[in-house]
């Protein structure tokens, strides 16, 4: 019988007016799992200055912190512009995780926001780098584009 068990949480802090703190983390395990099944962490998924499957495993740690500043709101009644400076970590234990050290990657972006479109989605560009990267991982900047939350 194969099992999976996740636990999760946000902060959220507002204490200066067009400043947010967002801080997340994600802890999952898998049980028994087929051999082809791992828990999967990087690039989009949280880790941003890593490639898309850097971290692996069967049980696998992620934590998130960023400070979002709002820029502009509604210019032109047509975009909210806002800033944003983060750190991600993230560790893999098990089989298929290698050394199961943390990677962190730290970095900034711009966000935008339409508010008179009718889905309630963000933009979020992002240009981050790989902390104390070793032999054989990328080191240099790794650009990512979404349209939803990275952690």
């Amino acid at each position: 019988m194969e099992g999976r068990a996740s636990v999760g949480g946000r902060v959220v802090c507002q204490a200066l007016p067009h400043q947010t703190w967002v801080l997340a983390a994600l802890g999952e395990a898998l049980s028994r799992p087929a051999r082809s099944q791992q828990l999967v962490v990087g690039g989009l998924s949280g880790l941003r200055g890593y490639d898309a499957e850097q971290v692996t495993g069967h049980r696998l740690w992620r934590l998130n912190l960023e400070d979002r500043i709002l820029l502009v709101r509604a210019a032109w009644n047509l975009a909210s512009v806002g800033a944003a400076a983060f750190v991600d970590a993230a560790r893999g234990q098990g089989p298929g995780a290698g050394d199961a050290r943390w990677r962190t990657s730290a970095g900034f972006g711009l966000r935008l926001s339409f508010p008179h479109q009718g889905v309630s989605r963000v933009a979020r560009l992002d240009l981050a780098w790989p902390v104390a990267a070793r032999a054989g991982e990328p080191s240099g900047p790794a650009f990512s584009f979404g349209s939803r939350q990275a952690f």
